[in-house]
């Protein structure tokens, strides 16, 4: 199994607050799988592309997943 994450703090202009987002990414027995993650999710969130990046990420096929660029 393979296993990165990676963690940075950033100022979010969406929600005027700084937030930490965090991508972690698992590769195993030939499935790979992504989550992105923010502290501050809210309802003005919606255009987010953190949150634009997992709803791209579940809607790519299985079971192995592929990265979506755009």
């Amino acid at each position: 199994m393979d296993y990165s994450m990676s963690r940075q703090i950033i100022y979010c202009s969406i929600t005027k607050q700084k937030v930490l987002h965090e991508l972690s990414y698992v590769y195993k027995d030939g499935v790979f799988d992504s989550v992105a993650t923010c502290t501050g999710v809210s309802e003005a969130c919606t255009d987010c592309p953190l949150l634009e990046f997992n709803r791209a990420y579940e809607a790519a096929p299985t079971p192995l997943k592929q990265l979506v660029s755009g």
